[in-house]
């Protein structure tokens, strides 16, 4: 049976839609440049109506707003996931392959390359010359330069992979601290749609957690539905969205970091070996707090800006040492380029102490410095060793302790010039010998010495511009995929703002049709009454 004042109730369902789309309006152009936050919609339908008493229709009642919708593709968030994490990984390794570029380029002027110019021409002077004792300290000061420069630049090196290993561990606290509010959020969201209301910006700061989250390590997202009835669609109606049980978890590179109101840690624990000899100390592996699983750093699918510091850090070029695979990472990182300059100082230092190539063959018209005769008719010493000293173990020397001989330095008239130790200060066979270095074919795998630093520098470009177009290529990806998911979730100002008036014109309209029942019944019961 109708209320005798139904036609009231009718109108003023009108007026509170109209309302809540006004409210729902007025939100989503206050959020319109919020990141993250996706466009909301009132979700209406026609009350339930009441039959007519000799049933022959049905009257409507008026409309409802049973909540409040977002527009949202969970499908375009994992495309933009999954893209979101190769980016990372690839702006990580061309921001560092840069910096590496810088260290290593031998079209710099101060560069290995340079250096090594400079040591061949005071060579130069010294064949006409050996008799100078000019000429003499020259050669050892431009020496002692070059052997400084490739110190410091695996100083450099060093100092880099020591400042990735920082960065992983800021990142692993970035990543905990997004699991922590994660699993808060997942708590709230639950609290706030027992009873089937949809806590949307909620969600949207949840999802965007989870944006900032795959830019720094490769994702995988799962909403499941524990309910086995409301899965099956047994509860139809939008009330029984309370019984819905739906519980989120969270996936890194396959390992559960969120688990709906469970969150797991990363640590940082330190490497008991390292995994390469030109490791720096203190490099971190990682591992879950509390229960002890070790993540996995090395794994195929790791990607993010996690995967590219790793490569950096770690990649020695499939090289395995002490015969674990697990030591291996085939990727050019800083231990392959400090294991090259290693190849280029113990080549070099052999080719002018030894005068011997890299496989241990003698180098045609190269006598080697430890075979020549100084200006006291003494045989000569190693001329490049490890930290100065005598004796050089070629095993053990790095480009961390490449140094010019003491001996030579505190008394250039030791540099031996020649091969006979009758001969005066002024036979050059020895020099002579050196300077064949520079255009023996086979002196590295690469071919001459010039080959192998131009090589290296090569390498370098190519591994630098293969960074920077996987980052360019990516970065055009996932724009594209951003502005599909703008396309379904963003606001549209000039959209809104003719909901706007379209909601307007609606409270309008329902409060005329208030008006107008109240002036009939005011006629009906006020002025016709006897």
């Amino acid at each position: 049976m109708r209320s005798s004042f139904f036609e009231f109730g009718v109108a003023t369902s009108g007026l509170f839609t109209a309302r809540a789309g006004l409210d729902v309006t007025s939100h989503n152009i206050s959020n319109a440049a919020t990141k993250g936050y996706s466009r909301q919609y009132i979700e209406q339908r026609a009350s339930m109506p009441l039959s007519f008493h000799d049933g022959r229709g049905m009257v409507g009642t008026g409309s409802d707003v049973y909540g409040v919708g977002q527009h949202r593709s969970f499908y375009l968030d994992k495309k933009y996931w999954s893209e979101s994490s190769v980016l990372g990984e690839y702006s990580i390794k061309s921001s560092y392959l840069e910096v590496v570029e810088g260290l290593l380029n031998e079209f710099n002027d101060n560069g290995i390359k340079s250096g090594l110019d400079n040591f061949f021409k005071t060579l130069q002077d010294l064949k006409t010359s050996a008799g100078d004792d000019t000429c003499r300290t020259n050669v050892l000061e431009v020496s002692k330069t070059l052997a400084k420069l490739v110190n410091n630049t695996a100083e450099s090196l060093k100092k880099q992979q020591n400042d990735i290993n920082t960065e992983i561990g800021t990142i692993v606290k970035i990543i905990n601290s997004s699991a922590q509010q994660i699993k808060s959020l997942n708590k709230e969201i639950t609290n706030y749609e027992l009873d089937g209301t949809r806590a949307n910006d909620l969600r949207d700061e949840r999802a965007r957690l989870v944006d900032e989250l795959s830019k720094y390590v490769n994702v995988t997202v799962i909403e499941k539905e524990y309910n086995k009835d409301y899965e099956k669609g047994l509860y139809p109606d939008p009330e029984d969205r309370g019984k819905s049980e739906k519980r989120f978890a969270v996936y890194i590179n396959g390992y559960e970091l969120v688990n709906h109101f469970d969150a797991q840690s990363l640590m940082t624990v330190e490497r008991d070996t390292k995994n390469n000899p030109t490791d720096v100390p203190g490099l971190v592996d990682l591992e879950f707090s509390g229960s002890g699983l070790k993540f996995d750093l090395h794994h195929h699918n790791l990607k993010g800006e996690l995967k590219g510091l790793i490569d950096m850090r770690d990649g020695n070029n499939g090289n395995l040492l002490g015969g674990q695979a697990t030591q291996s990472l085939n990727y050019k990182g800083i231990p392959h380029y400090m294991n090259k300059l290693n190849d280029l100082v113990r080549t070099f230092a052999k080719a002018i102490n030894e005068g011997l190539d890299s496989k241990g063959n003698a180098i045609p018209g190269v006598t080697g410095h430890k075979s020549g005769y100084d200006a006291y008719g003494n045989l000569g010493k190693a001329f490049f060793t490890q930290n100065g000293e005598s004796t050089v173990d070629y095993d053990l020397l790095t480009c961390e302790n490449f140094s010019v001989n003491q001996e030579l330095i505190n008394d250039p008239k030791k540099i031996a010039t020649a091969i006979n130790s009758l001969s005066d200060e002024s036979d050059n066979n020895v020099i002579l010998g050196f300077l064949n270095i520079t255009s023996y074919n086979s002196l590295f795998n690469e071919g001459k010495l010039e080959d192998f630093v131009i090589g290296l520098s090569t390498e370098l470009g190519i591994d630098k511009k293969q960074a920077d177009n996987f980052a360019t290529n990516y970065t055009d990806v996932l724009n594209s995929i951003d502005n599909q998911r703008i396309a379904v979730s963003g606001v549209d100002v000039n959209e809104e703002m003719i909901n706007l008036v379209k909601y307007n014109q609606l409270y309008q309209a329902s409060a005329k049709l208030v008006n107008i029942i109240d002036g009939i019944y005011d006629t009906c019961i006020n002025r016709m009454g006897v």
